[in-house]
């Protein structure tokens, strides 16, 4: 079987329809194949010649596929507006070689440009590629679940060594820090070894 690594840039878009009342639209690209999002770029605000320049690496198992760059006018307050669409399938790219395509969009207003570069690869880079992808895509689920909650428990045990002080009715305790949280520990007569 054989394997790809598909490089792909989307370059720019020019002629985009007007979406927005003042004639302008934000615009953003999603790419699709079978239905499932690849890449989705940054919105661009107040243009129809939006420059993106985005690159992104697609691996797939054969030529064929097909994919998808669906264009959408970014709105706050209610649904995003469709722009349009373009597909190419990737056989249509030369291996090892720059290809750039400007598709022109179904709603026939403006086009898009996207450079493909494509070349072979072994199943081993493939599954190193995807392992790689996959401890990225974790890092990025835990720096949004930063707000858990969790209980750590912490037993104070003994303090030795502790050099003698002038007075005799002075009282021990020890302070935790865990993050921005400070405990104190519950307090303990004077000693050199005073136990919790």
């Amino acid at each position: 079987m054989e394997y790809f690594k598909v490089d792909i840039k989307i370059v720019c878009g020019r002629g985009l329809a007007a979406k927005d009342a003042l004639g302008r639209s934000d615009p953003y690209v999603q790419v699709m194949r079978e239905g499932n999002q690849l890449y989705k770029t940054a919105v661009k605000t107040n243009t129809l010649n939006p420059d993106w320049n985005e690159q992104f690496v697609v691996h797939l198992r054969k030529k064929e596929a097909e994919l998808t760059f669906k264009v959408f006018d970014y709105d706050i307050s209610s649904p995003d507006d469709f722009m349009g669409e373009a597909s190419f399938s990737v056989s249509d790219i030369k291996l090892y070689e720059s290809n750039e395509f400007h598709l022109e969009l179904s709603s026939d207003h403006g086009y898009i440009v996207v450079r493909a570069f494509i070349e072979m690869e072994s199943r081993e880079e493939q599954l190193k590629e995807k392992f790689i992808h996959k401890i990225r895509d974790k890092k990025e689920a835990s720096k949004e679940q930063h707000n858990l909650i969790g209980i750590v428990r912490i037993m104070l045990v003994q303090a030795k060594g502790i050099l003698p002080n002038e007075s005799a009715d002075k009282k021990w305790f020890c302070t935790v820090t865990l993050g921005k949280e400070e405990r104190k520990s519950m307090i303990v007569r004077a000693t050199p070894n005073p136990s919790c």
